[in-house]
């Protein structure tokens, strides 16, 4: 019979999250709440109180979890809200917030990790771009070509905060692959914080909000190609994981 080594016992004692527990960080307004996730870098859920937000942590870290490390996972967790951010009631909640941890030097591991996700996440919205029947259909309130122009906006903002030009060869992907080694200038493991626009900026606050917005872009064409052309719509973002996830 297997005998787990003690030394594997102690490691997963002293580990908050295989314990369940998961420290989140709370956006709040007078209009509602937004948690993330420090570790899940692509988890963001938006509610109209903290409790309802709460409700639904376990199953978007499962899916992400299940996406970024592409295998099935099923666990419960413990949210800790560890982080508080008040939001001024005229602002949208925007995820604006820097993490404490965004603010200290970065780890190599963190760093290979959320690296890898920022790729990743990339690929995975080129795949579902491209996979989309018609690109110029109108989904709603825009086209697929319309998501892929508003999410590279996005992305050239966050760059350029950092100081960092945006690439022009018009594939996501390889210009993602590129804006990434830019912003890795000698010393970036030292995650300087910079100030933008009256906004506070580290590199791995940046690709933090990389990943956000792939999957927030990613989520709205998603659901608006499930309406227009049924279940068999591309799904390289697990989206179907996600629990309760509207698509009326």
């Amino acid at each position: 019979m297997y005998t787990e080594p003690i030394w594997i016992r102690k490691q997963r004692a002293l580990d908050p999250q295989t314990r369940g527990r998961l420290p989140l960080a709370a956006e709040q307004n007078a209009d509602g709440c937004m948690l993330f996730s420090e570790r899940y870098s692509g988890v963001c859920i938006t509610a109209e109180n903290t409790e309802a937000a709460l409700a639904r942590i376990s199953d978007a870290v499962n899916a992400y979890r299940s996406w970024a490390e592409q295998r099935p996972i099923c666990e419960q967790y413990m949210p800790i809200i560890a982080e508080t951010y008040q939001t001024d009631a005229r602002e949208p909640l925007n995820s604006r917030i820097i993490f404490a941890c965004e603010r200290r030097p970065l780890p190599a591991k963190t760093h290979a990790r959320m690296k890898k996700e920022a790729i990743f996440s990339a690929l995975c919205f080129a795949q579902l771009f491209n996979a989309l029947p018609d690109a110029d259909a109108r989904l709603g309130d825009m086209d697929g070509r319309d998501c892929l122009r508003e999410l590279r906006a996005y992305d050239r903002a966050v760059t350029a905060a950092l100081g960092v030009a945006y690439p022009a060869s018009g594939d996501f992907y390889a210009d993602r692959v590129q804006v990434i080694r830019a912003m890795e200038q000698p010393g970036f493991m030292r995650n300087s914080v910079c100030t933008s626009d009256g906004e506070d900026w580290s590199y791995r606050k940046a690709l933090r909000r990389m990943i956000l917005a792939d999957r927030a872009y990613a989520r709205r064409l998603w659901c608006a190609a499930v309406r227009e052309w049924g279940d068999e719509t591309a799904d390289p973002f697990g989206f179907k994981a996600e629990q309760p996830i509207k698509i009326l």
